[in-house]
């Protein structure tokens, strides 16, 4: 064949699948639209079917469609431009269902928004495929078909589309493919279109392929998850999105499937799935991890009635190995600390690194003490070898301490206190030991009780105090914000962690009035401060899981900003990502009722708690956070690097800002600004300070974030 015979042959062709696709589409009843990021209307099929029903006159397409936009119910074009917008960053469908009123006619339409991609249409965001369910005091208006241009730009757009598109009659036999599902399945239009029937899953998946067309049958759309296709190389996931084009009389007379791969979605998915459990400097279980393991070790020796061990492994004189030799050579120790450990235990054991220079093993069925003590004298005996670092011999000791379970009834929070109590009388008693916890060590216990009795006298007399670390738009130099920072110097105890001071108020109940302190104080301050100047600000302050869980938490945030005549979008709530993993409702439908308020909402220390993807979609959030052990080693780690540009580039496809904490250096705003991360705070742009020093460097000084 010539080449000119050739090319006659693929444009008759091109011509066949043209008309065939204008046919399909002619015999639908419902309304197909293309529309752009701004909601702008490109190009439709069938639009007469949102033509006003209380209107004499036609008018056309664009009026026609802001005619319709206009005439629905509340917030109906505020949800559906949300949804379309939605659809655009996840790369998933929508579907919703929207009412409008025209006159004394009411109408009922389904609207199913399925994303657009098409590298040849940057403006394009979506299709909007609208289904009319019902309509009160008028007969329905059957839609007029017209533009046959219409039907060649859809099916122009299938052609150019990424996504693998393939188009059944009604009898399920392939009539369109697009060159996309071609390159996929690596076969031909003429082979496909041989096929005899739909089945392109193979065996495994087949009850997948039923509850499609189940699902055809009765709602005219499916869509999920899908692995395995029959024609393909490859086990890749899509996303697989069926629809049902319907005759006037709903018969189906076509079925349009789209794939769309999903396996950059899904590696990213279970990279952070695995960092979120995972400490990333050492790649052992994170305390998250460990946490949920004891308390299944616990329940399963309760059941077989066998007995395990929790032992706490702290490094003596770490912070010295830090301060002398620099934080680099810290990091290298700790790698081989967990490196060793790993040689040495290979039978189930769980080794975890919980944070610092702590290390946790869970070794269940020992039976007794003094297999538990063998245990910590391998330990003591292979972290006894000096380690070789740059050429020099770096000496590291450790103290662990024991506790046995099951015993009586203590719950996993016991069984942690009870080990890391015999971790500190091994310090105590000279370094570089094991104790095995009894009840006569009471010494730890005895610090807890004088901090719980001197953190409710505190926080009675009002004791504690805030600082305020500035936040920054790195692009701009300006500060645009500022972390509030809880703070305890204690006359009898010294200066006191809020790392150790706020879980014992959490446990003992003293949580909410502390929380409602630092509110109370935050929107007092704030009020003083407007009166430098009337432009918003934004003040974060944390708050815990408890306080969000509680009833009446929104009305005292709302009785807060009232009593200082402040606006709730000058206050942003942040919330760690482990209380995210929280199932109680309450929480979430206070940060929903928070959002309304205008209150911005913000995950914190991102990356090492649990949250899922799917999560991350539907929870209320604004900002995301990210964690201070990523940014610390983004000059010198790839892995660091690649981490936090995968953080980042996940919250901006959620549509929140992003911001990181712990900077430090010049060079680490600059490699988070070229990752897309404009946002910071850090002691390189400012300490926390307190209110009275925070007023003279940025508000007196015209330095103002208001």
């Amino acid at each position: 064949m010539s080449k000119g015979t050739e090319q006659q042959a693929a444009a008759k062709k091109q011509a066949s699948d043209k008309e065939q696709f204008a046919k399909m589409m002619g015999t639908a009843i419902d309304a197909v639209l293309l529309v752009d990021s701004k909601f702008n209307l490109l190009s439709q099929v069938n639009i007469d079917l949102l033509q006003p029903a209380d209107l004499d006159i036609t008018l056309v397409p664009d009026a026609a469609f802001r005619e319709f936009l206009l005439s629905l119910e509340e917030d109906g074009e505020k949800e559906l431009k949300q949804r379309a917008r939605k659809t655009r960053l996840t790369g998933e469908p929508e579907r919703l269902s929207v009412t409008c009123e025209q006159g004394e006619i009411t109408q009922c339409f389904e609207v199913f928004i399925q994303p657009l991609a098409a590298e040849d249409m940057p403006g394009t965001e979506c299709v909007l495929h609208m289904r009319r369910t019902e309509v009160t005091d008028t007969p329905v208006k059957q839609p007029e078909h017209k533009g046959e241009s219409n039907a060649e730009l859809m099916y122009d757009m299938i052609k150019i589309s990424s996504d693998a598109i393939i188009v059944f009659d009604g009898k399920q036999k392939i009539k369109l493919v697009n060159p996309a599902y071609q390159l996929l399945v690596s076969k031909s239009r003429e082979e496909l279109r041989s096929a005899n029937d739909i089945h392109f899953f193979d065996a495994e998946e087949q009850s997948i392929n039923n509850q499609i067309w189940q699902s055809l049958f009765y709602e005219g759309h499916w869509s999920g998850e899908v692995y395995t296709l029959e024609k393909a190389e490859s086990k890749r996931p899509f996303w697989l999105t069926v629809d049902s084009l319907n005759h006037g009389d709903d018969t189906a007379t076509h079925y349009l499937f789209s794939l769309r791969d999903i396996s950059e979605l899904k590696d990213t998915q279970a990279a952070l799935e695995h960092n979120a459990a995972h400490d990333q400097l050492t790649g052992l279980p994170n305390r998250g991890f460990f946490l949920t393991h004891l308390e299944k070790a616990a329940e399963r020796a309760k059941r077989q009635e066998t007995e395990g061990a929790l032992l706490f492994i702290d490094l003596d004189n770490f912070k010295l190995i830090n301060d002398i030799q620099g934080h680099m050579v810290g990091d290298v120790v700790l790698l081989m600390v967990a490196t060793r450990l790993k040689k040495i235990f290979r039978n189930g054991e769980l080794i975890s690194r919980i944070g610092g220079d702590e290390f946790t093993l869970i070794a269940e069925d020992v039976q007794s003490q003094s297999n538990a003590a063998l245990i910590a004298q391998r330990i003591l005996q292979e972290l006894s070898e000096p380690f070789q670092i740059e050429g020099a011999e770096v000496e590291v000791q450790c103290s662990i301490g024991i506790c046995l379970f099951p015993h009586a009834d203590a719950t996993t929070s016991q069984l942690i206190k009870q080990a890391d109590t015999a971790m500190y009388a091994a310090k105590a008693g000279g370094k570089n030991n094991f104790q095995l916890f009894d009840s006569a060590l009471t010494k730890e216990t005895t610090r807890q009780f004088a901090i719980e009795k001197h953190l409710r006298k505190a926080i009675k007399n009002q004791e504690l105090l805030l600082n305020y670390q500035p936040q920054y738009d790195m692009k701009t130099g300006n500060v645009i914000g500022a972390e509030v920072l809880l703070r305890w110097h204690s006359k009898e105890l010294g200066f006191v962690s809020p790392a150790v001071f706020i879980p014992i108020a959490e446990s003992i109940g003293l949580i909410d009035d502390l929380g409602y302190w630092v509110l109370d104080t935050v929107c007092k301050q704030i009020a003083i401060w407007r009166k430098f100047s009337s432009a918003p600000c934004l003040m974060s302050v944390n708050a815990s899981r408890l306080q969000l869980a509680k009833p009446d938490f929104v009305k005292r945030v709302v009785d807060c900003l009232a009593k200082h005549k402040i606006s709730g979008g000058q206050l942003e709530i942040e919330v760690t990502e482990n209380a995210f993993t929280s199932s109680e409702k309450n929480m979430i439908r206070n940060l929903e009722a928070l959002r309304k308020l205008g209150c911005k909402i913000a995950i914190d220390d991102f990356g090492t708690g649990y949250s899922s993807l799917s999560n991350l979609q539907t929870l209320p959030l604004d900002r995301l956070k990210i964690d201070r052990s990523f940014v610390e080693k983004i000059e010198y780690d790839q892995n660091a690097v690649t981490i936090a540009a995968a953080v980042i580039s996940l919250g901006k496809s959620l549509g929140l800002e992003i911001i990181a904490e712990g900077v430090e250096t010049k060079e680490q705003g600059k490699q988070l600004m070229k990752m897309g991360c404009l946002q910071a705070q850090g002691y390189y742009y400012g300490k926390p300070i307190e209110a009275s020093e925070f007023t003279s460097q940025y508000l007196k000084n015209k330095r103002s974030i208001f």
